[in-house]
Formats: structure tokens, C-alpha cells, sequence
């Protein structure tokens, strides 16, 4: 069935990597979270996916996933009846397994959650995509907003240099310091090995060095069909390091790839409007697209309050901060395996 799944997926026009085997297996050998694939049959033929990762929250509880840690992942049906089944069908099954709510992300379409209690939110996040038609002379004239092609020519002024990651574990360094800095956890080296070994080639990362080599900023890119997808991309929280604009020579090398590769797009992955990250990916020139948010209850009476503005959050924002960096190298893969 698991195969059958799979290959509704490779043709399922609104899949994203964050549906593959590739994608899924690397999160479940790095966190062994469980999982629920339901897939609509008609006879032997699969009319629709819904490949659920039950997440381990020590503040939600329990809640259930398309995707994890990936920026979207639409509940895939041939149809919207399909796709409402297979959400029906998903809130029995994962309610029954003890999970609190359910939550999607997508582009695509608005769940409808029907009887249970819940709500879609579509103006919280957006994502961005830049067409890379006509290559990257096209894109840097046409595209790029001007004061952003100032940064590019800043910072090979200055002398950045970025370098395709030959090790996972400078790459995982600077996204360390990056997340550190806000608060947040982060993925482990593990998780990036075991993205590499499922993807290949279709997997590519970058590091800028700032000038006498240390390490500023750093970009993963999934190709998935013919669009890059921007996946993580952080940078060192130091003024002379972000002065030196190595996030922008970054993501920059990574839309150069993105065209030499042939790709059509660049998603440029969510973003929450009026955020550091969202104003950062504005200056690229892309069209923006609404994510529909649905959080749907199962068990639970309320949904959780996770949004950034929550007091408790920020005061766990601030206990992060101030952990010493090998604390938070120990203690972030196991937290972020709570939070999708």
C-alpha cells in the first residue's frame, strides 16, 4: 500500500517534497515520531493521500501533521470530496490514537473542518515564489529589487565567499547560532544526513564565509520537480558578520544553481507576514501566495496558544537564549521533534 501511496504522490500535482519517502524517511530515522498514512481507494486505485507525523509537543501535547518541519503539505485527493473523506476519516483515526488537534498547511485549497471545532487561517503565513524564466542574467536585471543587487555587489566587495557544504557539521554551526540567537531549537546533524541520503543530488546546501573564513550564513535547497525550494536558511547573529550581506550572496548562489539546473521557480518556503525572515525574502522579487492554516480539534476542548505574541513562549524564548551552546546542541534535536 505504502508503494501505491508513493507513486500517487510522485504524480499528485500539488505534492511537495515534504510528502516523499525521501523526506519522510529521514524523519523518522532521526526522531522515530510515528505515522499514518490513509490513502482513498477506488478498488486498486488510490484517489488520495493523507501521510499524517504524529508530533511529541512538551507544550501542545500530542497533534498530528502533513510534512513536518517542511514549509506546506496539502492533504492530496483527486477531488475536494476525496480530500473532505480522507480528512473525516483522518480526525476518527488520529483522535483514536490520542492525538489533540490536527494541523495543515497548504497552498492549494481551504479544508473544510466540517463539524469538528477548529479554524483556517489564510493571512497569517504566505509563501513567495520567483520565476526563474529567461536565467540568471534575467532574474538579476528584471527581478531583483535594486537595492538588493547593491548587497550582492557589497558583499563580494568585502570579500564573502560561499561554498557547497562538504560537512554537515559547519552547516549545522551556523544554523545553531542563527536559532540560538531567536530563541528557538533546531534540527541536528543527523536529520541534514539523513535529508542527503534520501534526496542526492537534489539536495544542496551552501555556506557564506565572511572575510578571514568565518562561517556568516547558511542555505538548504530541495529540488523538487522543476522548482527549488528554499528549505532552511539562517545566519550568524553578529552586526559585522550581517553587515558583510553573506545571507544575500547565499540565497543568491542558490538561485544561480536553481538556473543552471534548469528549474522554472524558486519557492522561497512560509513565512509569517510582517517577520524578519518575510521582509528578507520581499527584496527577491517574488509573487506572494497565501498558506491556508487549518487546526482542527480532536480530543482537546481549546487549541493551544502557540503564537509567538504568547507570554510563556517568549519566556521560554528567553531561558533558550541564555543556555550555554553545547546545552542547546544536546537539547534542540530533541525538542524541535515537538514542533512541525
Amino acid at each position: 500500500m505504502l508503494r501505491l501511496a508513493d507513486a500517487y504522490v510522485a504524480s499528485h500535482p500539488h505534492a511537495c517534497f515534504g510528502h516523499s519517502r525521501a523526506w519522510r524517511a529521514a524523519v523518522w530515522s532521526t526522531y522515530r515520531l510515528p505515522t499514518l498514512v490513509l490513502a482513498a481507494l477506488d478498488g486498486d486505485t488510490v484517489k488520495g493521500v493523507a501521510p499524517w507525523t504524529v508530533m511529541l509537543s512538551p507544550l501542545a501535547g500530542s497533534y498530528a501533521v502533513i510534512a513536518p518541519f517542511a514549509s506546506y503539505g496539502d492533504l492530496l485527493g483527486d477531488d475536494d470530496v476525496v480530500a473532505d473523506a480522507l480528512l473525516r476519516e483522518s480526525r476518527r483515526r488520529l483522535r483514536w490514537i490520542g492525538c489533540g488537534y490536527a494541523q495543515v498547511r497548504t497552498r492549494w485549497r481551504q479544508l473544510d473542518t466540517g463539524a469538528a471545532r477548529g479554524r483556517t487561517d489564510s493571512s497569517r503565513f504566505v509563501t513567495s515564489r520567483v520565476v526563474l524564466a529567461g536565467g540568471a542574467d534575467h532574474v538579476w536585471r528584471s527581478v531583483l529589487h535594486p537595492k538588493t543587487r547593491n548587497q550582492l555587489r557589497k558583499a563580494r566587495r568585502v570579500g564573502v565567499k560561499v561554498e557547497r557544504v562538504a560537512s554537515w557539521s559547519r552547516f549545522a554551526e551556523v544554523c545553531e547560532l542563527g536559532t540560538h540567537a531567536l530563541g528557538s531549537p533546531f534540527h541536528g546533524r543527523r536529520f541534514f544526513r539523513e535529508l542527503a541520503a534520501g534526496f542526492g543530488d537534489r539536495l544542496q546546501a551552501w555556506v557564506a564565509l565572511a572575510p578571514r573564513g568565518r562561517p556568516a550564513a547558511a542555505v538548504l535547497a530541495i529540488r523538487w520537480r522543476d522548482t527549488t525550494h528554499y528549505v532552511y536558511g539562517h545566519n550568524v547573529h553578529d552586526p559585522a558578520l550581517r553587515r558583510s550581506c553573506a545571507n544575500s550572496l547565499a540565497v543568491w548562489t542558490m538561485i544561480e544553481q536553481a538556473c543552471r539546473d534548469g528549474q522554472r521557480a524558486l519557492d522561497l518556503g512560509r513565512s509569517e507576514l510582517g517577520s524578519p525572515a518575510e521582509r528578507f525574502k520581499r527584496k527577491w522579487g517574488g509573487t506572494y501566495e497565501p498558506l491556508h492554516e487549518t487546526l482542527a480539534l480532536l480530543w482537546r476542548r481549546r487549541l493551544p496558544d502557540l503564537n509567538p505574541t504568547n507570554p510563556r513562549l517568549r519566556a521560554l524564548q528567553r531561558l533558550w537564549r541564555a543556555l550555554p551552546r553545547p546545552l542547546v546542541r544536546r537539547l534542540g534535536p530533541l525538542l524541535i521533534r515537538g514542533i512541525g
